[in-house]
């Protein structure tokens, strides 16, 4: 039903893996974990109605097919890490302090 839709389907993917990376359980695990990352998330999606509660959660992520999911994720993360490989990241923080090595 298009005129009940209050919330963009990737917001809803993006709340649900980032609960699932900080170790959440369950579909009220991500309205906390939106609701503690709110400033974080408007930053990257600002969530036009805020975040969505339990149950969108659970209709979305029951009616969601689990394996097309993984595998869209699977070559997602495979792309991203194909992209980090070139890259260069200082982590001793001497850049960061411009000290030269």
């Amino acid at each position: 039903m298009e005129k009940k839709c209050f919330h963009k389907l990737s917001d809803i993917l993006l709340t649900g893996l980032l609960t699932y990376l900080s170790h959440g359980e369950d579909y009220e695990d991500m309205v906390l974990s939106g609701n503690t990352r709110e400033r974080f998330l408007k930053e990257i999606i600002p969530p036009e109605n805020g975040i969505p509660s339990h149950d969108t959660f659970n209709r979305v992520f029951s009616s969601l097919e689990a394996d097309l999911l993984r595998q869209c994720l699977k070559n997602y993360g495979r792309d991203l890490l194909g992209l980090l490989s070139e890259k260069q990241i200082c982590i001793d923080g001497k850049k960061l302090r411009g000290i030269s090595p």
